[in-house]
């Protein structure tokens, strides 16, 4: 081990009094920061994982790793639409194709495409969220059949208009 001295130094610390907007370096959890109401949080949650996707997949594009990154992109993008569906239909469960049935009857004029986008992204997870997370899950995406290619700047461009779609809707409703 090197001689990095902040390790020995817990990672989640209190609260210093003397900290103010000149403290850029942290991120303030819990508290006064903490969950307001359950279904705003999911939506504060789903752009931060947006944004997350947005960072990985722009960097991979520009930096041609896509090899190495499109897992953690595409579990970024996966757990994003769950955190949407979630701002709109508060429930349960990780299942992306039981929750993207359900958009319809909770929200009026769902797009055709945003619809058959969001079911094929659940076609090829495996309904417990693991699809990207785990190199062993049992997800459609990691099947040894037929070989599928991913244009992932317009799997990206795709993703913006269906997640712009989900957070107006999520608007809409007052989430």
């Amino acid at each position: 081990m090197d001689n990095n001295r902040e390790i020995e130094r817990p990672l989640f610390e209190e609260l210093p009094d003397d900290i103010d907007e000149t403290w850029q370096h942290v991120a303030i959890l819990g508290g006064m920061a903490g969950r307001p109401k359950k279904h705003v949080s999911f939506l504060a949650a789903a752009r931060s994982y947006r944004w997350a996707a947005e960072l990985v997949v722009t960097a991979a594009v520009r930096d041609g790793e896509l090899w190495d990154t499109i897992n953690p992109a595409l579990f970024l993008y996966r757990h994003t639409i769950e955190l949407y569906l979630k701002a709109l239909m508060p429930g349960k469960g990780h299942d992306l194709g039981v929750l993207v049935d359900k958009l319809p009857g909770k929200v009026a004029d769902v797009p055709r495409a945003v619809l058959e986008r969001l079911r094929e992204f659940a076609s090829v997870d495996n309904g417990s969220g693991t699809a990207w997370r785990y190199p062993d899950s049992d997800s459609p995406a990691h099947e040894h059949g037929e070989e599928r290619m991913l244009d992932v700047p317009k799997m990206q461009r795709a993703m913006g208009s269906i997640l712009d779609w989900l957070d107006h809707a999520a608007l809409r409703i007052g989430a």
